[in-house]
Order: structure tokens, then C-alpha cells, then sequence
């Protein structure tokens, strides 16, 4: 007679298995088929024909590895149009990828598509739900949406996942901003955003965010010292990025009163479209 728990054990070692094989399929499918064929071999024997599948096979990741990691590039340097093409490598190879659509989604936004993207991008989350740069860049496309209360769900969400994710931050405090449900820890989540940023348009981000909510709180000096800081930052900033924060910026000087200001943004912005070539306005998704 079996042992009750000892079956149930092994049941859950087989789902576990499963359960790996399926992320496997839909995250990386070339190294979950070349596992299956390695496990096949001894009984089929064909060497030259496994060899030639294994060959092919890594030559299709590595072509779709490339083809994603140039596209990301491409959206941040704001070459939409070169993105575009090589997502479309990318899908051709493999049309099921988590990866694939959500940087489609990133580059239906940049684009102004924000349905599409929204489309694309819950379709990346439903494949793989870890992934907290999928819920970040989700929550970005649902603030532009206008509909906050479900970007500070998925922005959340992303936090539960990474809970040191500085854009997190962010679209959580900005959901909050666009819902009319701002206060004090508005300003807390700017500041603890702003304690995992990693590069300089992360910080330019969340200062002109929280700049933003110490100019709606009346606290003007501390505003004024915050986007001096910003200032000083944002040469590092790529140029495609820089353009729309510079745009933020200048907007933030217009609620001060600033026109002299107002315009060197705008001269900023114009020289940094030039640049940088297509602008990818949303300044919260890299």
C-alpha cells in the first residue's frame, strides 16, 4: 500500500518540474528544447541531425537576444524606428516572449499608441508576473490613461516584487498625484525612490516629482533647492531623456514664474530633440 504523503511529495515534484519546464518555454524555449533533447538522445541516436537542431537552435536565441537587447537600446537613444524592426525579428522568432512585448508595449508608448501599449504590456504580465519592470511600465502607460487608481495598483504591485525599485516609486506617488490623493506620504515615497536610484534620469525623475509636490505644498525654498540639484544632473541624462525632462522642468519654472528659465528649457529641449532624434516622452519607463 502506497504512503499518502509520499505520493503527494512526488505529485509536487512533477508540478514543480512542470511548472519550470512551462517559464522555461515561455521565457527562454531554445534552452527548454535543447534540455528535451538532451534527455532524448541515448534513445534516438541521430547525431547529426540533434547537432544541427542544437546549432540552430542557439542560433535563433542568440539572434532574438540581440535583436531585444539593440531594441531596448534604440528606444532609450529614441530610434523608434529601428526599434521597431528588430521587435519585429524578435517576434518572428518568437512571438510568445514576456520580453518582447513588454518593451513593444514601452515602444507603443513612446509612440503615443497608449491603448496598444496597455494591450501589450498586460499581455507581458500575464506571461510573467515576477517581473516588476513589466507592472512599472504598465503603471506608466495607465497614469497617461488616465486612470490612476489602477497604475497605483500595478505600481504596488511591482514594489511587493522589488521592493528597491526607484521607478516604482514613482508612478506610485505620481497615481497618487493624478488621483487627488497626494499628502504626506507622497513626499515619502519620492524620498525612499530616490534612495535606490540608480542612474541620473531616475534622480532627475523623481526630484522633478517631488519638486512638483513641494511647489503644490507652498514650500518654495525647499522646491527651489530640489531643482537646482535637478540642474545640475541632467547634462548626464541621455538626450532623448533629457529633452523630456527638460520639458518637465520648464514646466515646474512656469508654476514659479520663471520665463527667463522657462525658455533656456525650451532651448534645451529643441537642441536635445535634435540630437537624440525621436523623443520618448515618458520619462518614467527606460
Amino acid at each position: 500500500m502506497s504512503n499518502p504523503t509520499s505520493t503527494t511529495t512526488r505529485l509536487n515534484v512533477v508540478a514543480g518540474m512542470l511548472n519550470w519546464l512551462g517559464r522555461c518555454l515561455l521565457i527562454v524555449p531554445e534552452a527548454a528544447l535543447l534540455v528535451v533533447l538532451l534527455a532524448v538522445y541515448p534513445a534516438l541516436g541521430m547525431p547529426l541531425t540533434l547537432a544541427l537542431i542544437v546549432v540552430l537552435l542557439i542560433t535563433v536565441f542568440t539572434i532574438r537576444t540581440l535583436a531585444l537587447q539593440i531594441a531596448q537600446l534604440a528606444i532609450a537613444a529614441g530610434r523608434l524606428d529601428d526599434a521597431k524592426a528588430l521587435l519585429w525579428l524578435a517576434q518572428v522568432l518568437y512571438p510568445y516572449s514576456a520580453d518582447t512585448l513588454a518593451l513593444q508595449g514601452t515602444l507603443l508608448m513612446a509612440e503615443g499608441a497608449l491603448e496598444q501599449a496597455e494591450q501589450a504590456l498586460r499581455s507581458a504580465v500575464r506571461l510573467l508576473p515576477t517581473q516588476p519592470s513589466f507592472h512599472v511600465a504598465l503603471s506608466s502607460a495607465l497614469i497617461e490613461l488616465g486612470r490612476p487608481v489602477e497604475a497605483a495598483r500595478s505600481a504596488k504591485q511591482a514594489l511587493m516584487l522589488a521592493p528597491e525599485f526607484a521607478q516604482a516609486y514613482l508612478c506610485l506617488a505620481e497615481a497618487e498625484r493624478a488621483s487627488g490623493t497626494t499628502n504626506a506620504g507622497t513626499e515619502k515615497l519620492l524620498r525612499i525612490g530616490l534612495g535606490f536610484t540608480k542612474r541620473a534620469e531616475e534622480q532627475v525623475a523623481l526630484q522633478c516629482a517631488l519638486a512638483a509636490y513641494l511647489l503644490s505644498e507652498r514650500r518654495i525654498a525647499e522646491a527651489a533647492l530640489v531643482l537646482r540639484g535637478v540642474e545640475a544632473i541632467l547634462p548626464g541624462c541621455p538626450a532623448p531623456r533629457r529633452a523630456a525632462l527638460h520639458s518637465m522642468l520648464g514646466e515646474l519654472r512656469v508654476s514659479q514664474g520663471q520665463t527667463e528659465r522657462v525658455r533656456e528649457h525650451s532651448q534645451n529641449v529643441e537642441a536635445a530633440a535634435t540630437k537624440g532624434g525621436n523623443l520618448t516622452p515618458d520619462w518614467r519607463t527606460t
